[in-house]
């Protein structure tokens, strides 16, 4: 995927929840845990790459009380298994995301 193609699914996603209900998150989580068990993975790795930023927010411009929950749970989840958090993404020699290690 190129940088634009990465910036149009940040945005979808970010409009879904903006607009989303409860109902709605419960929805999507039940749809992506229901999808097929290796995309189930690297939506994991996603997921787990972005609490890895989270948990480093702070020294960004990216954190303030708007998001600072998400910080704290996300610094609690890195503290609590350290990095690497199990399950960590592997990634390739050039930095791209390869996905989760087979359990």
């Amino acid at each position: 995927m190129n940088q634009e193609q990465i910036a149009e699914v940040a945005k979808t996603l970010s409009k879904f929840v903006n607009g989303a209900t409860g109902a709605d998150m419960q929805a999507l989580a039940k749809m992506i845990t229901d999808d097929h068990r290796t995309l189930q993975q690297l939506t994991m790795g996603l997921f787990l790459t972005c609490i890895g930023e989270w948990a480093k927010a702070g020294r960004n411009d990216f954190f303030d009380d708007r998001n600072g929950a998400t910080v704290d749970v996300a610094r609690s989840i890195v503290s609590q298994f350290g990095p690497p958090i199990p399950a960590q993404p592997l990634f390739d020699t050039d930095g791209s995301f390869m996905g989760l290690p087979y359990v």
